[in-house]
């Protein structure tokens, strides 16, 4: 996603492994049209930032007074641990594609330092529905990865939720959907328009 206000992107960590390089990102992305609210349909399982999240939104925009293609974001989750549902946790960082081009799709993302290689990167959005964005981080030891499935709706039908699973296990088959995955909860059940969003 999408919680891009953190030194680090991604979470979960495996191992003597290697982040997969045989999948394509969105070939080009307008930054205009990407912009605006983003409901996290589905997520990885073990994101620690976002243990207890629920209702949790991505908002992008222009970043003032930052590079020509920085973009700013803020991330919005209710904590059903502590007091809930009265308490919600508000991260605001930027992001910074790694291309020059106005329309790349990969990007670092940082309260205060970018990194790189990028650490959020698109893989399919239609910019109206659905956004599909993989992180994966090697070092000595193995690779951390997350997957965050985003839509525009705070809800979807279970045909687009099957049409975004088959696009990630086409993407990276190595990325096990069914036990990686969970599905927060969004939608009714959620207040986007009170002081704490």
């Amino acid at each position: 996603m999408l919680l891009m206000g953190t030194d680090s992107v991604s979470s979960k960590y495996t191992l003597f492994r290697k982040c997969p390089t045989d999948f394509t990102t969105q070939a080009s992305l307008d930054l205009s049209q990407y912009a605006g609210r983003w409901y996290e349909f589905g997520r990885d399982a073990l994101t620690p930032f976002e243990f207890g999240g629920d209702c949790v939104t991505a908002t992008y925009g222009s970043l003032a007074n930052g590079g020509t293609n920085d973009i700013s974001v803020a991330n919005r989750q209710f904590l059903w641990f502590i007091l809930y549902p009265f308490t919600s946790r508000d991260v605001r960082g930027a992001s910074r594609p790694t291309e020059t081009a106005e329309s790349s799709s990969r990007a670092s993302a940082a309260d205060d330092q970018f990194t790189d290689p990028p650490n959020y990167q698109i893989l399919e959005t239609d910019y109206t529905s659905y956004s599909l964005v993989y992180s994966c981080v090697e070092n000595w030891a193995g690779a951390s990865e997350d997957m965050w499935y985003l839509t525009r709706e705070p809800s979807i039908s279970d045909d687009l939720k099957q049409t975004l699973i088959d696009k990630v296990d086409a993407q990276i088959p190595s990325y096990n959907t069914r036990w990686s995955t969970i599905w927060p909860r969004q939608g009714d059940s959620c207040n986007y328009d009170n002081a704490g969003w």
